[in-house]
């Protein structure tokens, strides 16, 4: 594994996994690291000193970490079908169950009230901070490989192997889908301000997608400009879409 210094572009290698690292993250304090491997450990990697403490209770393979804004908990996502929670103090753990096969990707909120994750089973699955289920997202038709969540909690993020992802209302439960890749998804991303998504996927392209309504609205209406509803200006569709779709009319001529 290896920390990189921004500015320089020097970089600090860290050893002490045993076969390959599928995933790293870091605390907002870049205090803190977080790693998970083959060799089905956890690591807590402090960036100073480079020691690393060891979390052990994943069966096999660890493919994805997250840690929480104030470093105390930790999410760990392995092969073994498990999600654990572990308090970076106590060095225990809580184990989540509920999917069926791998689990191949976690996040956590900023205020740690909601994990999400995602596994080999198409579910995307929303837990509290105690541990407790609290939803089960279904719309992917195969594995998902990435999660994320927005900064309050709102919007889930998912990628999957079906090649689309898939922006979730935690509320409702709904979702919308983006299609674009043309195959699978393997990573997603949300900005803080929740306008852009990132993805990247086996094509070998990333993509950003604004998720600002207004500039769905703008693609909407510019589509329907030329639409044979606004021949007949009356019509109660004409004057309602004209209503919404005017200020767009405008900035696109």
């Amino acid at each position: 594994m290896r920390l990189w210094d921004s500015k320089s572009k020097q970089f600090t290698e860290l050893k002490g996994h045993q076969g390959y690292v599928f995933s790293v993250a870091i605390s907002t304090n870049k205090q803190t690291i977080v790693s998970g491997g083959e060799d089905g450990t956890v690591r807590l990697w402090d960036s100073k000193s480079k020691q690393f403490t060891e979390l052990k209770g994943h069966q096999g393979y660890v493919f994805s970490v997250a840690i929480s804004t104030d470093k105390q908990t930790i999410v760990s996502g392995g092969d073994d079908g498990t999600v654990r929670l572990w308090d970076s103090k106590s060095k225990q753990f809580t184990e989540l169950k509920g999917h069926q096969g791998y689990v191949f990707s976690v996040a956590i909120s900023t205020h740690k009230q909601t994990i999400v994750s995602g596994g080999e089973d198409g579910t995307v699955r929303l837990w509290d901070s105690k541990g407790k289920p609290v939803a089960e997202l279904k719309g992917h038709q195969a594995p998902v490989s990435s999660v994320a969540i927005s900064t309050d909690k709102q919007t889930i993020v998912s990628g999957g192997s079906d090649g689309t992802v898939r922006l979730w209302d935690s509320k409702s439960k709904q979702f919308t889908e983006l299609k674009g890749h043309q195959t699978a998804v393997r990573s997603v991303a949300i900005s803080t301000n929740k306008q852009t998504i990132v993805s990247g996927g086996s094509d070998g392209t990333v993509r950003l997608w604004d998720i600002r309504l207004e500039s769905w609205l703008k693609a909407g209406c510019e589509r329907l400009q030329d639409h044979p509803v606004f021949k007949n200006r009356e019509s109660s569709e004409a004057k309602g879409a004209k209503a919404t779709c005017e200020p767009y009319f405008r900035q696109s001529r």
